[in-house]
């Protein structure tokens, strides 16, 4: 777990024409980040876990299921394994090795679950991929990503949770429930999303402590007014202090800035 900054990418930002063919090319841009979790009001012990690793633009929200056993194992294997990945050749090379990463994963808290005989061990996951140009959000749970783009914020996940499932008859457990988690089945299903890095984009990764107290245009007014993604932390775990803070809460803020 980490936060500061420092990963660079370099991107030019021009448009020419040369023999009939357009070329785009983008300014050199600096990706900066910074992170914070806490166990919250009502806890005991705190069950995130977050990742901040700018040095290959690689960005990760954990959250242990509660209401089942270790959960905070779970959420700090995925960490762990995570943390410890080399550089890879690009972004799409980056996200086949963090779906390994993270299928194992799934795999060794399934096995341990069933080896010491509880019914799950898991943890949403929430991961962010970007190099500058182009991101790659990456989910399993109600950990959510979002995009603050032209002023306007928008959640790029979708959660994986009874009631976001009602539409395609998926009904299993109490609302609420997880439909997809890292450790709960035998086979891990992320999700997956591609999309431009638009100039000036701003993201948050975020467990549902954060969201859940705060709401979608609280989140929204404080990542339009923050000046860094250091000053955003600030300013949403301010937020969080004067609210029930009933969970633990995990929030990543990533920018995108020219120089």
């Amino acid at each position: 777990m980490a936060q500061g900054a420092g990963y660079r990418q370099g991107i030019w930002m021009a448009v020419s024409l040369w023999g009939g063919r357009r070329m785009v090319m983008h300014d050199r841009q600096c990706l900066r980040a910074a992170g914070k979790t806490i166990v919250g009001k009502v806890r005991h012990r705190n069950e995130d876990a977050i990742l901040v690793r700018e040095e290959i633009g690689l960005y990760v929200v954990a959250d242990g299921m509660g209401g089942h056993s270790a959960g905070d194992v779970a959420s700090a294997m995925i960490v762990a394994r995570l943390e410890s990945l080399p550089p890879s050749s690009g972004l799409d090379a980056l996200q086949t090795q963090v779906e390994a990463v993270l299928q194992q994963v799934n795999r060794d808290l399934w096995t341990l679950a069933r080896r010491i005989g509880v019914a799950v061990i898991g943890s949403t996951v929430a991961v962010l991929l970007c190099d500058g140009m182009r991101t790659i959000c990456g989910w399993a749970g109600d950990s959510r990503i979002y995009r603050l783009l032209e002023g306007k914020l928008q959640q790029l996940t979708r959660d994986h949770a009874i009631g976001e499932q009602q539409a395609t008859g998926r009904r299993i457990g109490q609302v609420g429930a997880l439909t997809r988690a890292v450790g709960a089945c035998s086979r891990l299903e992320m999700e997956w999303l591609v999309l431009e890095h638009g100039p000036g984009a701003r993201y948050l990764l975020c467990s549902d402590g954060l969201n859940n107290d705060i709401g979608d245009a609280g989140l929204e007014a404080i990542l339009r007014q923050c000046e860094s993604p250091s000053d955003g932390i600030r300013r949403l775990f301010d937020r969080i202090s004067g609210g029930e803070g009933r969970d633990n809460i995990s929030a990543i803020v990533v920018q995108g800035v020219l120089e």
